[in-house]
């Protein structure tokens, strides 16, 4: 819904403020989370595995040929593909952790951050999807493509119980290295080439308040 309302802004400022949207996610709920269950060490060793995933998500991409009407759409397509990969794989260790016993505060505070994230998700996906020309009928695919994981990794965290929080520590860093990178190397890179970087700037620092203020009135 936000990313049908959103389509009728520039595009500079969508994407820029959906950067600020996730790295405001990512800075004040993930990270936290992450570095009281791993600390430090696993925080540095899981951001370096996700930074390493997502360059090998992004050539693999580079590799597949997509056929649209023109440049323009080929460009926002390939966007909502790396994203939606990036997303994915950020889901399923979400889903790894909710489904392994965790205590009951820890799983209430996950199961938000799971909910809130999903807003900026579907918006830095469905807005180059709505940009690109695609309808409802992309809309329930891609949402199914990004939600699965989810369903998927709570099933496997059942069955295994994953419980070691080191381990649940650098599964969660992996997705926060993934989401971010997809932020800033594609989203925010996406901005910037259609506008100045102070709007872009600016933008991004809207949104990250956004995020702010949502946490500060929950």
């Amino acid at each position: 819904m936000f990313a049908w309302f959103l389509k009728g802004f520039k595009v500079s400022f969508v994407f820029a403020y959906s950067t600020g949207l996730i790295l405001g996610m990512a800075t004040l709920e993930m990270i936290p989370d992450s570095l009281q269950l791993g600390g430090w060490m696993i925080f540095v060793l899981g951001m370096t595995a996700g930074v390493l995933l997502f360059w090998y998500i992004h050539h693999a991409i580079d590799h597949i040929t997509i056929i649209t009407r023109s440049p323009e759409q080929d460009l926002m397509l390939r966007t909502v593909m790396l994203l939606t990969v990036g997303m994915s794989a950020h889901n399923f260790p979400m889903g790894v952790v909710l489904g392994s016993g965790l205590d009951h505060e820890l799983w209430t505070v996950m199961l938000f951050t799971l909910i809130t994230h999903n807003i900026p998700e579907g918006i830095i996906i469905f807005t180059p999807l709505f940009l690109a020309g695609y309808g409802i009928g992309s809309l329930v695919m891609f949402t199914g493509v990004v939600t699965f994981p989810i369903a998927l990794g709570s099933f496997v965290g059942g069955v295994l119980n994953i419980s070691i929080p080191y381990v649940l520590a650098f599964i969660m860093n992996i997705t926060i290295a993934i989401l971010v990178m997809v932020a800033v190397c594609e989203i925010f890179m996406k901005a910037r080439k259609e506008s100045s970087l102070s709007f872009c700037i600016l933008s991004g620092v809207i949104g990250f308040g956004s995020i702010y203020f949502l946490f500060v009135f929950q």
